[in-house]
């Protein structure tokens, strides 16, 4: 008996890692440099820096559809007219994609001011599909009354095969 259990788990031992492909490098989180950026200018000189960065967590298993997880952060980051951060707010998504669909399984909203003159008033975080929606109102104030209000809508997307724009 025992020298046929001895069998079987050997058996099992030569055969295991011919079930499952996964590497030391499927298993690390990548962190890529933002890759799209853009520029939104207001009419007071000030502007807003739009860009996102992306971590990958692969699972490529032995199946007939490799699941795989993406998270990534939209930030807007704005400037006065001066090139002085004021505040940063942030979406963050975590998409499960396949090559043929994907799905944003989490969706986070956070925010970092910079200036003591600015308020982050509220700041909304939902999904839809495979899309992570961020919804802020930030407003800065003089002397306790708001001067401006600025509503900043962020949206992060992920297509079929991990795409996020």
């Amino acid at each position: 008996m025992k020298k046929l259990l001895s069998v079987i788990i050997m058996f099992l031992l030569v055969i295991s890692p011919l079930a499952v492909n996964v590497s030391a490098t499927d298993l690390s989180a990548e962190i890529q440099p933002a890759v799209n950026q853009r520029i939104e200018y207001f009419k007071d000189g000030s502007y807003a820096i739009i860009n996102y960065s992306e971590e990958n967590l692969a699972l490529n298993l032995v199946l007939p559809a490799a699941v795989q997880t993406k998270t990534g952060y939209k930030n807007y980051s704005f400037y006065n007219s001066d090139d002085e951060l004021q505040w940063v707010v942030t979406v963050g998504g975590v998409f499960t994609y396949n090559g043929s669909s994907a799905t944003c399984t989490e969706s986070t909203v956070s925010s970092t001011v910079y200036k003591s003159n600015w308020k982050v008033k509220s700041a909304v975080a939902s999904k839809s599909g495979a899309t992570a929606i961020g919804d802020f109102v930030v407003k800065r104030y003089t002397l306790l009354v708001p001067v401006q209000t600025v509503n900043v809508h962020l949206t992060l997307t992920c297509s079929p095969t991990g795409t996020l724009s």
